[in-house]
């Protein structure tokens, strides 16, 4: 019994998550959950208030998600540099499945104080597995001493606005793996070399 609640659940958020992806928040309904997950809406009202605890706990599923597979990547043998590299393409991959939820969220105003919260509580188990690597890097003098909780946040800065502007614009001149593939070298080469010029890098 307790295994078909949890599948039935499941199921609800899958497909909540598909119609999010599709169509918005704006086109998240009891009506349309229960044709796309084939439950019938007293089972969905069995397991969620409304739509809106429906879409936290979408986003919450996505968080614990993200949490899981970054912690799986910066586990992984190797050394601070191809563990960081591993974990910035893990994330990439992630924003690129599963961003447009989170960016739908963000256009929602009625979400704000229930978003922070979660952002907020979520955030330290996000965060860690990276700052784990970089702290690692440090200390086995692959990388210079820096202010590791700033370095996070301007390595997550740099992977969200690169994902986030791929879901805004849909840039329609290259293929998505192209895409993909450009926006993860290009996100290593600036956030490990940064643009001031190298030796190599000078004419002579």
């Amino acid at each position: 019994m307790e295994t078909f609640a949890s599948d039935s659940k499941q199921a609800i958020l899958d497909a909540a998550e598909h119609i999010i992806a599709r169509d918005g928040y704006a086109g998240l309904s009891m009506r349309e959950l229960s044709k796309q997950s084939g439950l019938a809406k007293s089972t969905l009202y069995h397991y969620f208030v409304d739509k809106h605890e429906i879409y936290l706990s979408v986003l919450e599923r996505d968080m614990e998600i993200h949490r899981a597979r970054l912690c799986a990547a910066a586990e992984e043998p190797g050394d601070a540099l191809a563990r960081i590299q591993r974990v910035i393409r893990v994330y990439i991959d992630l924003l690129n499945e599963r961003g447009s939820v989170a960016l739908n969220a963000l256009r929602r105003t009625e979400l704000e104080g229930d978003l922070i919260a979660m952002f907020r509580r979520n955030r330290p188990l996000i965060i860690a597995p990276i700052a784990g690597v970089i702290r690692q890097g440090i200390a086995d003098g692959i990388f210079r001493p820096v202010d590791v909780d700033m370095t996070v946040m301007s390595l997550f800065a740099l992977m969200n606005g690169f994902v986030a502007q791929r879901l805004l614009f849909e840039c329609a001149s290259m293929g998505e793996h192209a895409l993909e593939a450009e926006m993860i070298e290009h996100t290593l080469d600036l956030f490990l070399n940064g643009i001031k010029a190298r030796p190599a890098d000078v004419p002579v």
